[in-house]
């Protein structure tokens, strides 16, 4: 233990006196192991990982389409989105969300937050229970029902230090006052929608882009997220969903929503990872060659140095140092500068998943 020691800290000298070499090795490692280690995580989330709730292959969503026009995902009505709720039986909860931005004020700072607007059985489509607090009720869903807010874990850490007191507090939303009534769990995530909210609204028709006129009207703004009902297959689901809108049409057939747009459905992860799949194994492919150059290169500087330190090693042999004992002087250099290459690295990963353009 004491020889190898004594090997470590000569390393470390080494490396030290030779700054240019130590600094361009670990560059070119810090690229090639953070780049792959950002990619892979992306993939792992998008592509590997289950989806983080319970059931997921339970999970669909449901997008309108242009046939003609060949367009896909785009936002559903809320005319639409009732009628789908109040005709389905092969669906056990129908959730619906879209993005808002909102000023918060009364509460610290005034700052400017993202937010989700949900309908009341969202969480329940999803199978999320708060971890402090409740959910939306039904009655808090409909017009004129109560103002109140659910936190994200992050959000109530980060603005109100994790206080299990929040629960009853209220806080200025676009200058409206909202209860805090249920902080969401720690693991609870929402890749669907960038960037993730802070807060959880319920009211879906509340959307100040849009009169009430073409709320009625099917004016598309919603996202929606259903759970099968044990037992119903993907198929079944989707045909009965063909047969409401087809119903849809004849019910309301004045709204800009009826006949041209169909309703598709699409498994929830299918959804996260079905446009980018081809692109982020390309990528991975990618940054994996990169990997290999940059070890290529690493070992190439390796080779250049130790030609140029032949002479230290013809002295060392002189004064009785065995081959044995060089080559571990010299392992342990190469582990030691592998060692420095690889947090550089991972701190360099850490970077490139915290961008917001490396978010799905």
């Amino acid at each position: 233990m004491g020889t190898l020691l004594q090997d470590l800290k000569y390393a470390i000298r080494m490396l030290a006196k030779s700054r240019g070499f130590t600094a361009v090795a670990v560059l070119t490692l810090a690229l090639g192991i953070g780049t792959n280690t950002a990619i892979f995580s992306i993939i792992n989330t998008v592509l590997l990982r289950p989806l983080p709730y319970p059931n997921p292959e339970q999970l669909i969503s449901i997008a309108a389409s242009d046939p003609e026009k060949g367009l896909l995902g785009i936002a559903v009505s809320y005319t639409k989105l009732q009628y789908l709720q109040q005709q389905t039986r092969t669906l056990e909860s129908v959730g619906a969300f879209y993005s808002l931005s909102l000023n918060m004020t009364g509460s610290g700072e005034p700052h400017q937050i993202n937010g989700h607007r949900v309908n009341a059985e969202f969480f329940h489509a999803l199978g999320i229970s708060p971890a402090l607090g409740s959910s939306f009720f039904p009655h808090e869903d409909l017009l004129g029902g109560a103002d109140v807010v659910m936190l994200s874990d992050g959000f109530w850490h980060g603005h109100f230090k994790g206080d299990p007191a929040v629960i009853g507090r209220t806080v200025s939303l676009d200058g409206k006052s909202a209860t805090i009534i249920g902080i969401l769990p720690r693991t609870f995530r929402f890749p669907f929608q960038q960037p993730e909210a802070d807060v959880w609204l319920p009211r879906v028709f509340d959307i100040q882009a849009l009169r009430p006129e073409q709320l009625r009207a099917g004016a598309g703004f919603l996202f929606i997220i259903a759970r099968l009902k044990a037992g119903e297959t993907f198929a079944h689901a989707q045909a009965e969903v063909d047969t409401i809108d087809r119903s849809y049409a004849q019910a309301f057939p004045g709204n800009t929503d009826s006949g041209k747009l169909a309703l598709t459905m699409t498994s929830l992860e299918n959804n996260l990872a079905g446009s980018v799949r081809p692109s982020l194994i390309v990528l991975l492919v990618a940054v994996s060659f990169v990997l290999l150059i940059a070890c290529a290169n690493a070992a190439s500087l390796m080779m250049a140095r130790a030609t140029a330190r032949e002479k230290e090693v013809a002295i060392r042999q002189a004064l009785g140092a065995s081959r044995g004992r060089l080559a571990r002087q010299l392992l342990v250099e190469s582990l030691l500068l592998a060692v420095v290459g690889a947090l550089a690295g991972m701190v360099l990963a850490s970077v490139l998943l915290s961008a917001e353009a490396w978010v799905p």
